[in-house]
């Protein structure tokens, strides 16, 4: 009997070749969507309306800047990430991390069948030019520490971000599907924002981080 894990990679090819075969695929001004991810029910979710918990900047990768997360008013209460990717602009990845500091290996959360992580991201874009990017990258390891999710979403859908009233901020809800629908439990979770060919200098606001 061949698993789900082994024969997902031929069912992803063969909608691929599906796609490329001349099928309709949605779009919007010329750029295709991203699939529609069905989520499984909600394991946790974090609000920060009021606060920002546990939650904090935790380190980054290729980068060369300062960075802090705090709490902000701002959009009904967030979390405010400060970056400053200047003097990476030329880099095609540098990354931010941030993570649940009350999450651990000795006080793990159970998580059952999660597929994606999804949040509120709002950005300046006016600080996002030519064909600069960012993306969202989620790194999760279970209580043995050992690694259970490494995925990226290389296209959040800043195309299709809606300006926010009375700022200078669009809003986009960003989906990070999991490669493999994960269940067991989770003792260490990272949300990175990373930058692609940006010089992104100021604040970045994220809530409603679910699970």
């Amino acid at each position: 009997m061949v698993s789900l894990k082994k024969a997902m990679p031929f069912v992803l090819s063969a909608a691929l070749i599906t796609g490329a075969a001349g099928a309709d695929i949605p779009m919007l001004s010329g750029t295709p969507l991203a699939p529609a991810v069905a989520s499984a029910a909600i394991t946790k979710s974090w609000d920060f309306s009021k606060d920002i918990g546990s939650w904090t900047y935790s380190g980054n990768y290729s980068y060369s800047g300062q960075a802090s997360a705090a709490y902000d008013r701002a959009f009904g209460g967030s979390l405010k990430l400060t970056v400053d990717f200047s003097k990476d602009r030329d880099a095609t990845w540098s990354e931010v991390k941030l993570t649940d500091t009350s999450l651990t290996k000795e006080a793990p959360i159970a998580v059952s069948g999660c597929n994606v992580v999804e949040f509120d991201l709002y950005y300046d874009p006016a600080k996002i030019s030519g064909d600069s990017l960012l993306k969202v990258k989620v790194f999760g390891k279970d209580e043995k520490d050992e690694e259970v999710i490494n995925d990226l979403a290389d296209d959040i859908g800043m195309s299709r971000a809606k300006p926010v009233e009375g700022s200078t901020f669009k809003r986009v809800h960003v989906k990070v599907p999991l490669m493999d629908t994960y269940t067991g439990k989770l003792g260490h979770l990272e949300l990175s924002i990373v930058s692609y060919l940006s010089a992104y200098k100021g604040d970045i606001y994220i809530n409603n981080i679910q699970l």
